[in-house]
């Protein structure tokens, strides 16, 4: 009970001090001090002098999409619309039947063990997909009643077999930029939890190189799990290790740490979105690092089949809030649009894109310019497919 109330009055605390910041910033404005900045920077020009003299060859994959049509059915005639398919309905008949529940033109994406279609930005899950590995056709899950639900149905209708596509070079490189900067065999976190760290001493900065890498050690140990939205304790204990990690020149650490905190990827037992606006993204402190932010951030947003066990996946929204906060957001604006209107790409990672930059012109702009934002979101919608538009 003792344990319980002074963690309460420890997040009660660590709350009432990030009201108005939520880390420390030293002199240059920045979470990192000058000379930890002066530090990383000279592994990033290694790394970019590697990467742009290494040979990068090889090819990505899209995610496996077609097209089809998104059916949803509820109650009693769920059942009988379910018994149709398996019986091998023709599409045609299904539809002059169940004309007001079948959807236009989709775009359908596969993934591990569900579909998505879109633009309806619907999710269908399935217990084992490969059930229903049908190249084209009906794939469907049932769901049954419940004391709460009436029973329910969701499908699509398959038009052609699930293809992936080959990604311009232009956008492979983006993606070979990211596994480059953020080293792809590292993690944050050590496989051994054994850690009970939770404070940097103050005089970290004056320890050896080689007590910084054992504390360092001992921070990576701890996996901190937030209570609730207000516990900011996870956010700090990976501001730690990512300060920790660029004093002990330990790049591969610094780098997952950072993002983890710009895609606020942590664990909390509950989160409400009330408090996600207080959550910074800390995009500068790459900036300054001259890294190619533009092409590290895309390159863990593009949706690929064959990504690295351990590739970087950005946070579609917290990307987009990220680059809000650039220092050249015209920059960032019209590569959105750029990539938008590109019909070299597949359809999803456009769609992708596109939801990045409503994220961008939403955060880009205050509440009483919504509007603006909102109109911006339109115009961009209109450079899609028709199939795509929301």
């Amino acid at each position: 009970m003792k344990n319980t109330l002074l963690i309460f009055v420890l997040i009660i605390s660590s709350l009432s001090a990030s009201v108005a910041q939520e880390f420390e910033t030293h002199s240059n404005g920045l979470m990192y001090s000058q000379s930890t900045i002066n530090q990383l920077s000279h592994i990033v020009d290694s790394l970019n002098l590697k990467f742009r003299t290494c040979d990068n060859e090889g090819t990505h994959f899209s995610k496996k999409q077609t097209f089809g049509h998104f059916i949803s059915i509820e109650g009693a005639k769920s059942k009988a619309a379910l018994g149709e398919m398996k019986n091998g309905v023709s599409f045609k008949k299904f539809k002059r039947k169940y004309a007001d529940k079948v959807s236009s033109k989709s775009l359908l994406v596969k993934h591990q063990n569900h579909i998505t279609v879109y633009p309806q930005d619907k999710g269908i899950w399935f217990e084992d997909l490969s059930k229903q590995s049908n190249e084209y056709g009906w794939i469907w899950s049932y769901i049954e009643a419940t004391e709460y639900a009436e029973e329910r149905l969701f499908a699509v209708y398959v038009l052609e077999p699930f293809q992936t596509q080959e990604l311009p070079e232009k956008y492979v490189r983006m993606i070979q930029y990211a596994d480059c900067m953020i080293d792809t065999s590292s993690t944050v976190y050590n496989e051994e939890m054994e850690g009970n760290t939770s404070m940097v001493p103050s005089n970290f900065k004056e320890l050896s190189l080689s007590e910084k890498k054992q504390l360092l050690n001992e921070f990576r140990s701890t996996r901190v799990v937030g209570y609730c939205s207000q516990d900011n304790r996870p956010r700090a204990h990976a501001r730690n290790i990512a300060m920790l990690a660029a004093e002990s020149l330990s790049w591969e650490v610094f780098l997952r740490a950072h993002l983890n905190i710009m895609n606020d990827r942590f664990e909390r037992r509950s989160d409400g979105n009330y408090a996600w606006g207080q959550r910074k993204t800390y995009l500068k402190e790459l900036e300054v690092l001259d890294i190619n932010t533009l092409d590290l951030l895309f390159g863990t947003s593009l949706q690929i089949s064959d990504a690295n066990q351990k590739h970087y996946h950005g946070s579609i929204g917290r990307i987009g809030r990220a680059l809000s906060d650039s220092a050249n957001p015209q920059k960032v604006e019209s590569k959105l649009i750029e990539i938008i209107k590109d019909d070299s790409l597949d359809d999803y990672n456009r769609l992708v894109i596109y939801f990045i930059y409503t994220h961008f012109t939403y955060n880009s702009h205050e509440e009483s310019e919504e509007a603006i934002a909102k109109k911006k979101n339109e115009l961009a919608n209109q450079f899609l497919p028709e199939y795509l538009r929301q």
